[in-house]
């Protein structure tokens, strides 16, 4: 890599801390949101940013807003915050609604059932037969099969 393309790299990871802070310090931003495979994020040398991606002449923040606040308004008060803050404009998305301040949604380094809010459960981690089902068809009371077919 060469000198000029480190130091734009370095500079982009600036811009994109600082965008990062500059939405996180919004009222009523709970978190960043990395997207649901951990997709929104700007690269850096041995680290990421994540819920913050960047381009020359755009970027764009994802966010994780409490209930409590207006949704409409944060979102506004995050758009000029990170543009200010960027030196180009900077498109929000409102990921997810917390209830209060929101546990990290950076990529899953190692889940099996995604990002799930609180109290919800994974679906890999719901007991298939204790699923109520208001029929009796043979849907109604499906069962978990481990069995191989290699009959050829």
């Amino acid at each position: 890599m060469s000198e000029s393309s480190q130091s734009e790299s370095s500079q982009a990871g600036s811009v994109a801390q600082q965008v990062a802070a500059a939405a996180q310090a919004v009222p009523g931003v709970t978190g960043l949101h990395a997207g649901v495979f951990g997709e929104v994020a700007t690269y850096l040398p041995g680290s990421r940013v994540s819920g913050v991606r960047m381009s020359d002449d755009s970027g764009e923040v994802h966010i994780i807003v409490d209930i409590n606040h207006d949704l409409r308004a944060v979102a506004d008060d995050v758009v000029t915050a990170a543009s200010r803050a960027a030196g180009v404009p900077v498109s929000v998305v409102v990921e997810d609604v917390s209830v209060g301040p929101a546990e990290s949604h950076d990529a899953p380094e190692s889940t099996s059932g995604g990002d799930t809010a609180a109290g919800e459960i994974p679906v890999g981690d719901i007991p298939v037969g204790d699923i109520p089902v208001g029929s009796t068809s043979a849907q109604a009371n499906p069962t978990r099969s481990t069995e191989v077919n290699n009959d050829e």
